[in-house]
């Protein structure tokens, strides 16, 4: 009895790292709004990852290249007002940040390259059906005892 217990506790253990360790399937996770007509979009917070704007991009544009996501803020002089603008970005900029600034507004880009551009949530899954199986392990133990 002690063998088998000791075999379903290994295989849960490596069966746990495999999952931990699995990459992403879904390609990178990008929020997706403007400010203009979502008053949230500008007050989203890095790890906000079950709200309705946190969406899956394409994993692959007709360049070849993987998407990113990418935030815009702008400033419309004419109207005084800030406006942010999040989305899934398919072309690339040499830089990672620059600012454009013309006759009706200023704008600072930037893109970024991991899911909701500060965090990632690839693990999410994979971490608690980890903690179930040492929980289940655990039980079995107790019980077993």
């Amino acid at each position: 009895m002690y063998f088998s217990y000791s075999y379903f506790l290994s295989a849960t253990v490596v069966l746990g790292l495999v999952l931990v360790n699995l990459p992403g399937g879904n390609g990178i996770h990008c929020f997706v709004c403007n400010s203009r007509n979502d008053n949230q979009c500008e007050y989203l917070m890095s790890n906000d990852t079950a709200s309705y704007q946190y969406v899956p991009c394409n994993d692959y544009t007709e360049t070849g290249e993987p998407p990113f996501c990418r935030k815009i803020v702008q400033y419309v002089k004419d109207y005084d007002i800030y406006r942010v603008i999040r989305k899934c970005g398919f072309r690339r900029h040499h830089k990672d940040c620059y600012t454009v600034k013309n006759a009706d507004h200023d704008e600072t880009v930037c893109q970024c390259f991991e899911d909701g551009c500060n965090s990632s949530s690839s693990n999410t899954v994979s971490t608690t059906i980890l903690g179930l199986c040492v929980f289940g392990a655990t039980l079995k133990m107790i019980f077993m005892l």
